[in-house]
């Protein structure tokens, strides 16, 4: 029989929150919102006195916006077409044209070229530098992450130019579906490194296709990368916690109804093996649910820098009456020591968190900072350089908080 994993748990219980709310907001009929005097009062103002007539829907939609934005500090409505990529990143799917970017002084550059993507088709190369992207030049690699993505089948114009910024040309990519790798697995001296750049519904299938647990036994240990892991799906993170623990809480979740613990299943392919994870002010959400249940089970020492801090779990409601949809935070994450996660949200009871704070501090540099984003852009995950990543210059930089973890980890026997 197949090992149970607590992705169901999760499933499970938000069908039932989801069922539960789409009771609960049918009694909240529009005549009983207190803030409807309000809205008509600005609507029928604004339409008598605007120097045009205002667009009904369009003035509901930013009416829409405004209200879920004010909710709590991550809730936010979805457009129609917002809603379709969030919906295709549930399912393990990406869009995009192709192009990893990082930032360095001040200039965007391309990382990576995905195979076989639009950016490959025109020609756009690594280094190439990203001038602008549909008119305006990108703040830095996540403001460009945000500009190429879009729904599958759009386009995006894009001038890029040579490393120095000359022989500038104009591209226009179009936007396609495709399954990122989001772990990456290398022996390392003697151990294993394993990177995991997000969560998704694929992420413990492409775990359990890279990492062995025999071979894993067999050495020092393990170094978990978790730097720059912005969370995402909670259930596979979960999943990844299930792997080391032998039963005991991954998480609590609590919300105005009290609270609820995720537990992890009897059996622990991983339990017991030596585990470094490494963290810094990139690693968020599911990423710190995972990391903070392995530190509280004594399963793991975290190493690097404190956490983001973000611990709510957000419902996606569609609307009805118009297409798109809504997040909101119903509940927030604790450890299951019983550390608040939230940095932004009091919880039922009042107080905040605040991220984890590793056991063994290591500052990151800048440089080794952006080196270490292209390492990761470009899956190598640097175990052919063990102790340094190579930067964007060409010279050496230190992974500090890479070497100090495999120091942690047992050495070697003597032969």
């Amino acid at each position: 029989m197949g090992r149970f994993h607590p992705t169901w748990i999760a499933v499970v219980a938000a069908v039932a929150l989801t069922l539960a709310a789409d009771r609960a907001w049918r009694t909240e009929t529009p005549e009983t919102f207190p803030g409807e005097p309000l809205l008509r009062e600005a609507w029928a103002r604004a339409r008598a006195m605007s120097v045009s007539e205002p667009d009904p829907v369009r003035v509901a939609e930013g009416a829409v916006a405004g209200m879920v934005a004010a909710i709590d500090p991550w809730a936010e409505a979805m457009s129609p077409a917002s809603w379709e990529m969030f919906r295709m990143r549930t399912a393990g799917v990406s869009t995009g044209v192709g192009i990893d970017a990082f930032a360095a002084d001040g200039v965007v550059k391309v990382a990576t070229v995905e195979p076989g993507s639009s950016a490959a088709s025109a020609g756009v190369r690594p280094l190439d530098r990203i001038v602008s992207i549909d008119g305006r030049a990108p703040v830095d690699d996540v403001d460009a992450a945000a500009a190429f993505d879009g729904p599958a089948g759009s386009k995006v114009d894009v001038v890029v130019g040579d490393a120095a910024g000359l022989n500038r040309r104009g591209v226009v990519l179009d936007r396609r579906a495709s399954d990122r790798r989001v772990v990456t697995a290398s022996p390392i001296e003697g151990t294993w490194f394993v990177h995991v750049a997000e969560f998704r519904p694929t992420t413990l299938s492409q775990w359990e296709a890279a990492v062995d647990p025999a071979a894993v036994r067999a050495s020092r240990g393990l170094v978990l990368d978790l730097r720059g892991n912005r969370g995402g799906d909670l259930a596979a993170a979960a999943a990844l916690a299930d792997l080391w623990l032998d039963g005991g809480t991954i998480y609590q979740r609590v919300n105005r109804d009290g609270e609820t613990t995720v537990s992890a299943s009897p059996g622990a392919p991983l339990g017991g093996i030596p585990t470094v994870v490494l963290v810094d002010g990139g690693t968020a959400s599911a990423a710190e649910v995972l990391a903070g249940a392995l530190a509280d089970s004594g399963a793991a020492t975290l190493v690097g820098e404190k956490t983001f801090g973000k611990g709510a779990v957000q419902e996606v409601i569609p609307f009805e009456a118009a297409p798109g949809g809504m997040k909101v935070t119903t509940a927030l994450l604790r450890t299951p020591s019983g550390r608040a996660l939230e940095a932004r949200i009091a919880g039922p009871g009042g107080g905040v968190g605040g991220g984890l704070v590793p056991d063994v501090v290591v500052p990151t540099t800048e440089p080794a900072r952006a080196a270490l984003r292209r390492a990761r852009l470009r899956e190598r995950c640097a175990p052919e350089t063990v102790a340094y990543l190579v930067s964007l210059d060409g010279a050496e930089v230190r992974d500090d908080a890479l070497v100090k973890g495999l120091a942690l980890l047992p050495q070697p026997r003597p032969r």
